[in-house]
């Protein structure tokens, strides 16, 4: 497994065979795990199978129930914004997402739109804080 910090480098090393496993997003390993010809995909590691690479099994399905981590983006605006321009924001952001042109430019690449908006997203955000929090607590992980 790779230790590398630098993504660009890490990936270099993959693709030349260096490196015997990577965890990496979807998006920066789609085309060559559609190669086929220098790496593999093993599994995916969301709890449903990736509609951009459907014969990737999950990792719970390749028997570690339980494993759920995804990469994810959000847009924020800064405290204070006033409720209407969030609600606008929202709103175009939602619809925005929708398009089908995106949709299939979020597909091509391996990525796929959000749901999630306002207080779910900060309901989501929380969850991850205590799922990843108390995994660094229990593993007394520290920052270097």
């Amino acid at each position: 497994m790779s230790r590398s910090r630098a993504r660009p480098r890490r990936c270099r090393r993959w693709r030349g065979g260096q490196v015997d496993l990577l965890f990496d997003n979807l998006p920066g390993s789609l085309a060559q795990i559609r190669d086929g010809s220098r790496v593999r995909g093993i599994a995916v590691t969301s709890l449903q199978r990736d509609p951009a690479v459907p014969d990737l099994p999950t990792f719970a399905e390749a028997g570690l129930p339980g494993f759920d981590v995804t990469a994810w983006f959000a847009l924020y605006a800064p405290r204070g914004t006033p409720e209407p321009v969030v609600r606008a924001l929202i709103d175009a952001a939602r619809a925005g997402l929708k398009a089908p042109e995106l949709g299939r430019q979020f597909a091509a690449m391996g990525a796929q739109p959000g749901t999630l908006f306002g207080a779910d997203l900060g309901a989501f955000e929380q969850r991850e804080r205590d799922k990843w929090g108390k995994l660094v607590k229990q593993r007394g992980i520290a920052a270097k």
